[in-house]
């Protein structure tokens, strides 16, 4: 198990992230979740699609 990976503290670059050997975790689907919970993302449409809206 590698070990020696460093936590990217104030990093905001994702190329730098990676190709220093930061720790990552991607937390997009989280967000998804988080959101559809709250009522704010209709899951029948794809996230990022925009809604129509009715008349």
């Amino acid at each position: 198990m590698e070990t020696d990976r460093k936590l990217p503290i104030g990093i905001e670059n994702f190329e730098q992230i990676r190709r220093d050997g930061f720790y990552y975790v991607d937390k997009t689907g989280l967000i998804r979740e988080l959101l559809g919970n709250w009522g704010l993302v209709n899951p029948a449409v794809p996230f990022g699609q925009p809604k129509a809206i009715p008349n």
